[in-house]
């Protein structure tokens, strides 16, 4: 004969009192049947009460009233989301850096687990920008735009940067320049090589093209965030070990916005803002030559 189960309280909960202060009181006087069964201070019941406490405190959704299906729904979509999502986005000028402070930096990115999206193909001159790079943009929570001299060159990278740009308004997403031996008055006026560069673009598609006009004011907006500064006489070494730094402190706080990002090693003068200075094996790395180099295709960290 089956054994009867004995318990210690009985609850005659009705309605919707289930739900509310019977469901509450229910819970602690479990709790207190934790609490006397492996002593108040037990360390067991310690770490569970702060499991219990950081659970809680994760970002989720909350069940309340309506139908079912309508959170299950919610519940994939942000499965699905989560899936596909970068932690990091680099847009650089292959024939710049990609063997040499990119490169680099994509590496000490991927060794500290950050899922980084980074370039490995090139594109001509012209080429509308994959959608797959489009994707993976909109779904990393950080882009970094690695301005070089001859980054304007590239109509490609100057579309990736309109993309990142919109996402930072309309998804609040962090952007970070990185000023790679290239002053950000040179960037946000386009000046030197960036002049050279839109003058070309507008006679290409145009003086008065609104695509050439929406890269320049690309260009001087994201001139204006806070970032980091490379001069020409610094280790490249170290600005990589800080970009690292400030990844691994960002993602704590699951990227704070630009607008709260306090950069270390802040530098007066000209440009007070800026801050002195996981992977698979990469598919085939193109030989540089002329054409406009896109800025992404998938290099992924699992």
């Amino acid at each position: 004969m089956e054994s009867e189960q004995c318990h210690d309280v009985y609850l005659n909960l009705k309605g919707k009192i289930h739900y509310g202060f019977g469901g509450n009181l229910c819970n602690a006087l479990r709790k207190k049947g934790h609490d006397k069964k492996f002593g108040k201070d037990s360390d067991e019941v310690r770490k569970w009460r702060s499991a219990m406490s950081r659970v809680a405190n994760l970002p989720g959704l909350v069940a309340g009233s309506g139908y079912e299906y309508e959170h299950l729904e919610k519940v994939v979509e942000m499965v699905t989301r989560s899936l596909s999502r970068y932690d990091i986005f680099i847009s650089f000028r292959g024939p710049d850096t990609r063997h040499s402070f990119t490169g680099f930096l994509y590496q000490a990115l991927s060794r500290e687990r950050f899922k980084t999206f980074m370039d490995a193909e090139e594109l001509k001159d012209g080429d509308k920008i994959p959608s797959a790079i489009t994707e993976a943009i909109e779904s990393s929570r950080l882009s970094i735009v690695v301005l070089s001299e001859n980054y304007a060159d590239s109509s490609s990278c100057l579309d990736e940067l309109d993309t990142i740009m919109k996402c930072m308004k309309s998804k609040n997403q962090l952007v970070w320049p990185i000023f790679y031996k290239v002053e950000p008055t040179t960037v946000r006026n386009q000046k030197n090589t960036y002049h050279q560069a839109m003058a070309a673009h507008e006679q290409r598609y145009g003086r008065d093209s609104s695509k050439v006009s929406k890269w320049r004011q690309n260009l001087s907006e994201v001139a204006d965030l806070k970032g980091f500064l490379l001069q020409r006489d610094e280790y490249e070494y170290k600005l990589v070990e800080e970009i690292v730094k400030k990844a691994i402190e960002n993602d704590n706080g699951r990227y704070s916005h630009v607008t709260s990002l306090d950069l270390s090693g802040m530098n007066n003068g000209d440009e007070n803002e800026l801050a002195s200075s996981s992977p698979s094996t990469s598919r085939n790395q193109h030989t540089d030559n002329n054409d406009d180099e896109d800025c992404s295709s998938e290099l992924s960290v699992g």
